[in-house]
Order: C-alpha cells, then sequence, then structure tokens
C-alpha cells in the first residue's frame, strides 16, 4: 500500500511539473497557503487592537465572511464559464490582496466589516477557478493524483504560517503582518499572468 501511495503520489508530481499552467497554479497555492494561515491566525488580534473590541466580536467578522463566500458562490458560478478560470482565479487573489492590506490597517469596525464581506464574495473566484483549472489541464485519469500534490501545498503552507504567525506578530506590528500577507496574494495573482492567455487542451496526454 505504501509503495502505491508513493508511486501515485510521485506519478502525481511528474505531471503537474511537465505543466506549466499547473506548475503556476502550485505556486499561486503556496502564496496563497501562506497568506492565508497568516490573516487566519491573527484575527482575533484584529479584533482586539485595531478595533478595540472584546474576542467574542470574531465570530461575526467570520459570519459576514461566510454569508458573502455563499452569495460569492451563486454570483460566480453565473458567469464563471464565460471568465477564463486563470483569470477569475487572479481576479479572486488580487481582491484578497486589497483586502488583507486594507484589514490590517482599518480600526473602524465598519470598514473592516464591509471589507471582509468583500473579500467573502471574491473568494469564490480563487475557489471555482482552482478546481476548474486542474480539471481542464488534468486528464480525468490523473485528476485525483493532481489534487493529492496541489492540496497539500496549500494546506502546508497554511500550517507554516499559521505556526510562525505567533513569533512574528511579537517581532513585527499587526499591520506589517497584514501588509506582508496581502503582498503575498498580489505575489500569487502575478505568477498566474504567464499562463493568462493559455486555452485548455483538447487532448491531454497522461
Amino acid at each position: 500500500v505504501k509503495g502505491q501511495f508513493v508511486k501515485e503520489l510521485s506519478e502525481g508530481f511528474r505531471y503537474v511539473w511537465q505543466s506549466q499552467v499547473l506548475r503556476m497554479l502550485g505556486a499561486a497555492f503556496i502564496l496563497a497557503g501562506l497568506a492565508v494561515g497568516l490573516s487566519q491566525a491573527l484575527g482575533l488580534f484584529i479584533v482586539t487592537e485595531r478595533l478595540g473590541k472584546p474576542e467574542e466580536f470574531l465570530q461575526y467578522m467570520l459570519i459576514v465572511n461566510g454569508v458573502a463566500m455563499l452569495v460569492g458562490g451563486g454570483i460566480v458560478a453565473v458567469f464563471s464559464k464565460r471568465v477564463p478560470p486563470q483569470l477569475l482565479l487572479s481576479i479572486g487573489m488580487l481582491i484578497g490582496a486589497i483586502c488583507t492590506v486594507i484589514v490590517g490597517y482599518s480600526t473602524n469596525v465598519t470598514v473592516t466589516l464591509a471589507t471582509q464581506f468583500i473579500n467573502g464574495l471574491a473568494f469564490p473566484c480563487i475557489h471555482i477557478g482552482i478546481s476548474t483549472m486542474i480539471l481542464k489541464w488534468s486528464h480525468e485519469s490523473i485528476v485525483g493524483r493532481v489534487n493529492g500534490v496541489l492540496n497539500p501545498m496549500f494546506t502546508g503552507m497554511m500550517v507554516i504560517s499559521m505556526s510562525l504567525a505567533g513569533t512574528l506578530k511579537g517581532t513585527y506590528p499587526l499591520v506589517s503582518i497584514y501588509t506582508g500577507a496581502g503582498f503575498l496574494f498580489f505575489l500569487g495573482s502575478m505568477v498566474l499572468i504567464p499562463i493568462m492567455r493559455q486555452k485548455a487542451p483538447e487532448n491531454l496526454s497522461v
């Protein structure tokens, strides 16, 4: 079983590495994972230090963001077929970059909640863009292995940045950390530029 797992994982890595689109998607995954980990881990400090609210207020920020994701999912699903998935992903990450920086700087509750809502609306662009790119640029027989390579990149980077968030918080101001997280999102959006005009191949090889 272990040998089969290693074999399939290595096949997934090889397939991703051979495709420029999937390589760039992997780079975007890594950068987004680092950014999300930092912003999620320090959300409580945004509430207490930047907004001056009790810890319980964090749940309202999460509710606003969650409701916006549901609304955004429906909106994005309507026009996603007309927009290239790499453009959809890039737009989502660019909006994420701007919103992350604003949340870091804001000391106004209304501005922060509105920004969280906008960020939530844009998040489905990232999710749907990624899913569509994997399906369109991966042979159907290897989609699972490609997912098995790319998804852990995001999760792993998120865990790493979350574990470093406490140390960074003790060294740098919260505004600087959120600006850095926004910059990581921005870089993730920029790495997609070289593949922006590529169209999914009709015949995919394994």
